[in-house]
């Protein structure tokens, strides 16, 4: 525990912790290397006939989709590493400057910005509102013509993924270890899910598996049919499955595998890369490995599936293509940085950035480069795999000092998750705090029962 000690010193106020661990994600993320660097962590956007790119340099590209020529660029006041989400010809992007920004997609002049907390994830938009996850961990909701705020709703900690937007709900996940449901019109709580640390990300699927949304890009999720939110924790082998109307657990597995990054499930299957240097691919169903691949570095990119065919980055600085049902590798591109970009394919075009401070268009199917676009910034000097390093050495410590204060709380009985050998912790949460306790705000029919939150430190799945 000694060597812990140096990152995080042992407090009993459970907001002082909070707000350490905020200063120190964000001296990891946004360190000096990384703000003046030019390095394309974020996955562009195609949209209409350019490519919108932003990258860490701080600015925001447009870009001839064909020849990868400079439309505009924009100038914002911190690195950007998330990808801009485009509404009825308006750009909204976050940048790690507080800021949320609407720019005209036509020429890139700005319509508004709105001032959060740092914005690390990309923002949601749908009707006339925009849903953007900040570092203060509030989650806003912006009116999408005037960047007026309409509500914000806090969490205990920390957003660590970009919000998802599913019928009437807007889900978002915390370094609290929860995972939220709020009515996106009033930003009021539908429900809350607790699970053995912070989610990678929220990918939604039908219950037979069909694809909806992937953890590189999400479209707004209108469907009468059963949507099932899958998603793993941080640094991991967790994988839990939830029914995204009321936040009941699903399933819950452990997949033994080294810890576990962005994924994206489709037909039933599970991708995942991990920090052992392995892409993974799991059933859903049983948790079994089907196949694994391995590269020369860390996959903490999304993968993308198109066509039967996986495509991811490494930390080895290549993109891989391989046979999704197999694993077989079909091809690779190399280039001079870590990849850590989800790619994002159109018309048979993939694009990619790379920490060597450029974005890459190239054919699939020739397995060619057709053009690359260098940011205005040299590439990152400082070794990703160092701030990955740091970070797990700041959760680690964290959840070894962490005590927090017993409260009652109301949940709904889950006996699957004992049957399974998993922890009593992992309940969703349904009801709100009152003067008089928590009250469910579920429809009658649930088993409801009163119990003390536990100690992390009984937690056998939290060391």
């Amino acid at each position: 525990m000694a060597e812990y000690q140096k990152d995080l010193e042992p407090i009993e106020n459970e907001t002082e912790l909070v707000e350490q661990m905020a200063e120190k994600t964000r001296a990891i993320v946004e360190n000096e290397a990384l703000r003046n660097s030019g390095g394309v962590f974020a996955t562009a956007t195609v949209y209409n006939n350019i490519v919108l790119l932003c990258s860490a340099d701080k600015y925001i590209y447009a870009l001839e989709k064909t020849t990868g020529k400079l439309v505009w660029k924009f100038l914002t006041g911190g690195a950007m590493v998330s990808y801009p989400v485009v509404r009825n010809g308006i750009i909204y992007v976050g940048s790690y400057d507080n800021y949320v920004y609407a720019l005209n997609a036509s020429d890139g002049s700005l319509v508004w910005k709105f001032r959060t907390g740092d914005i690390m994830f990309s923002p949601a938009a749908a009707d006339e509102y925009i849903y953007a996850a900040g570092l203060d961990k509030y989650l806003y909701a912006l009116n999408a013509r005037t960047g007026e705020l309409v509500w914000k709703f806090r969490t205990g900690n920390i957003l660590v993924v970009a919000p998802v937007i599913v019928n009437d709900m807007v889900l978002i996940a915390s370094d609290d270890f929860n995972v939220y449901s709020v009515d996106r019109k009033t930003g009021s709580l539908i429900w809350k899910f607790h699970s053995t640390g912070p989610s990678t990300t929220l990918a939604l699927m039908t219950a037979s598996g069909r694809m909806l949304s992937d953890a590189s890009y999400h479209e707004p999720i209108k469907t009468q049919e059963q949507v099932i939110v899958c998603f793993g924790t941080w640094g991991s082998d967790h994988i839990f499955m939830l029914d995204a109307k009321t936040g009941r657990l699903i399933s819950h597995d452990r997949l033994m595998s080294g810890k576990l990054f962005f994924p994206t499930v489709y037909d039933g299957v599970f991708y995942c890369g991990s920090e052992d240097q392995n892409m993974y691919a799991f059933e859903l169903k049983t948790g079994r490995i089907l196949w694994k691949f391995q590269t020369g570095g860390i996959i903490s990119g999304c993968p993308l599936i198109h066509n039967g065919t996986i495509y991811f980055g490494s930390y080895d600085n290549c993109l891989y293509a391989l046979d999704a049902k197999t694993g077989a590798p079909n091809w690779k591109f190399r280039t001079d940085g870590s990849m850590t970009a989800a790619p994002v394919i159109d018309s048979n075009i993939l694009y990619i950035g790379s920490a060597d401070a450029h974005l890459y268009a190239i054919d699939i199917q020739k397995h060619e480069l057709i053009w690359k676009f260098r940011t205005s910034a040299p590439p990152v000097k400082l070794e990703i795999a160092e701030q990955l390093s740091s970070f797990k050495r700041l959760k680690r410590a964290i959840i070894r000092w962490w005590k927090p204060e017993p409260r009652i709380m109301v949940y709904e009985t889950k006996p699957a998750i004992q049957q399974a050998g998993g922890p009593a912790a992992y309940k969703t949460e349904i009801g709100y705090k009152s003067e008089v306790g928590y009250k469910s705000s579920m429809p009658s029919g649930y088993e409801m029962q009163k119990e003390k939150k536990k100690d992390w430190r009984s937690d056998p799945w939290a060391k």
